[in-house]
C-alpha cells in the first residue's frame, strides 16, 4: 500500500484530529495533504465539542476520527464512550505513546477501527488510514445505492399506480 493509493480514497474525506502533544502540528500537516478537511483539537473535551458543532453545521458525521488516548480534560476513552453514542457507525483510529494493553482492549470493545502507536510510522499509518478510508468510502457508496435504489422503487410504484389507472 502507498501514498498515492491513499490519496485516490481520502481526498473527500473529512478528519477530526485530537492530540495534545507537540507533534499535532507536523501530522496535521500531513494530514491536510492527505483529507479533504482536517479539524484539530486539543484534548477530549475539545474534540468532542467540536465533533457535534460540525454534525450541528453541516447534519453529517465527520468521517474519520484520529484520537491520542491520554489526554487532559476527557481521555480516548471517554472520548470514544461519547462518540458512540451519538453513531454508533463512526470510524475512529485511537493513538498512543504508551504500550497500553488494558486500556487499548477497552476501545477495541467500543468499536475503535485501529490503533496507531507513536511516533506514527509513515508506512503503518498509510496501511491502517487506507484500510479505514476504504470502508469509509465503500459505505458511503452502498448508502447512495440504496438511495438510487429506493428512488427507483418509489418510480416505479408511482408508475404502475398511473398505469393501473389508466387500466381502469
Amino acid at each position: 500500500m502507498n501514498l498515492e493509493n491513499l490519496l485516490k480514497i481520502s481526498k473527500d474525506l473529512t478528519v477530526l484530529y485530537i492530540e495534545d502533544d507537540h507533534s499535532r502540528d507536523v501530522t496535521t500537516d500531513l494530514f491536510s495533504t492527505i483529507f479533504n478537511l482536517v479539524i484539530v483539537a486539543i484534548d477530549g473535551k475539545d474534540g468532542l465539542d467540536k465533533y457535534i458543532q460540525y454534525y450541528e453545521k453541516t447534519n453529517q458525521y465527520i468521517d474519520l476520527i484520529i484520537s491520542d488516548i491520554n489526554m487532559p480534560n476527557m481521555d480516548g476513552l471517554e472520548l470514544s464512550k461519547n462518540i458512540f453514542t451519538l453513531n454508533n457507525k463512526q470510524t475512529l483510529i485511537a493513538t498512543s505513546a504508551y504500550n497500553d494493553s488494558n486500556r487499548l482492549i477497552d476501545l477495541l470493545n467500543l468499536g475503535v477501527t485501529s490503533f496507531l502507536i507513536k511516533p506514527i510510522k509513515h508506512d503503518n499509518a498509510i496501511k491502517i488510514l487506507y484500510k479505514a478510508c476504504n470502508n469509509i468510502s465503500n459505505s458511503k457508496l452502498v448508502l447512495k445505492h440504496n438511495l438510487q435504489i429506493k428512488e427507483l422503487n418509489e418510480s416505479l410504484k408511482n408508475s404502475n399506480k398511473v398505469l393501473e389507472k389508466k387500466v381502469e
